[in-house]
Formats: C-alpha cells, structure tokens, sequence
C-alpha cells in the first residue's frame, strides 16, 4: 500500500461497497480488523447498531431538524465528491455537535456525543484523502496546503487557524 492509497475501514459493508470501492481505487479493511478491538474494548451496553444509533438520533432534535437528518446530509457528501467544502462542512458540523454534546449530555456519551465522532472520522477521512499528495511534505508545506483549501470561500483564515 502506497502512502498516497485511500483506505476506508468498516465493520459491516455489503458486497458491493467493496465492489464500489474498488472501482475508485479505494482499499476497503472489513471487519476482521476490528473484531479483536471491539471484543476487549466493548461492552453489549456500548455497542449499538447503525439502526439503533440512527433510531436514538431521530429522537434529538437539533435546531429545527433532528441529528439523524445532520447525519444523513454528512453522508450525503461523500457522493458528491471529498474536497474541501465538504470537509469545511463536516468541521463545522462537528464544532456544533460537540457544543450541543456539552450542553445537554451529561455524561458525554448519548447520541450527540456518538453523532460528533461519526463526524470526526469523516473529517479524518477527508483530511486524509485531500492531503494524500503531501504526505510526504514538510509541516509547513501541508499546513499551507489544508490551510489554502479550508479558506476557500470564507472572509478571512480565523476558521482555518482555529482548527489547524
């Protein structure tokens, strides 16, 4: 594997995601990887289901909507292509679920909390596919780079800065 490869990891994808994936040179890890992790790590209580995850996310409403449907829109991202305005999206999409996990979740680990690391990978996934030409660069040379692609239609780098 290349360091300029993209590799998506995942627990329970049919067939065809993987058909999918291989027709766009994406390398696709199932789940073998992960059973070991999720059996020492995991309790039953903890570990739910996508459906019973989307279930609890249909529950929380989130300004006029529901996390579920801020969730769906996330997903719906990917098929329009990773660049840096969906990546913008997903920063910013994240930045709110953790205020809104901060303010009503109390421990931290409901759906809001569950709903901001989903888009904390997705973040991870795009800054990974979006820096894959400069994996090998300087610290510098790939700042400037995130840093170039993360500005792109704001009034100014404040945004950029905050979260480089």
């Amino acid at each position: 594997m290349g360091a300029d490869d993209a590799v998506v990891a995942t627990q329970g994808a049919r067939d065809s995601a993987f058909k999918f994936a291989s027709r766009l040179q994406i390398k696709v890890l199932s789940s073998g990887v992960f059973d070991a992790i999720v059996k020492r790590y995991s309790t039953e209580g903890q570990r739910l289901s996508l459906e019973d995850i989307e279930g609890q996310w249909r529950k929380v409403t989130l300004g006029p909507s529901n996390v579920a449907t801020l969730m769906e829109t996330a997903r719906l991202e990917v098929s329009k292509g990773i660049d840096f305005a969906t990546l913008n999206h997903w920063v910013d999409d994240a930045v709110r679920l953790l205020k809104e996990a901060r303010d009503r979740e109390r421990p931290m680990i409901g759906p809001i909390t569950r709903a901001f690391y989903y888009c904390c990978a997705l973040v991870a996934i795009a800054a990974d596919y979006l820096g894959r030409e400069h994996v090998l660069s300087d610290h510098d040379a790939r700042k400037k780079h995130f840093r170039s692609g993360m500005i792109f239609g704001q009034n100014d780098d404040a945004a950029a800065k905050r979260y480089l």
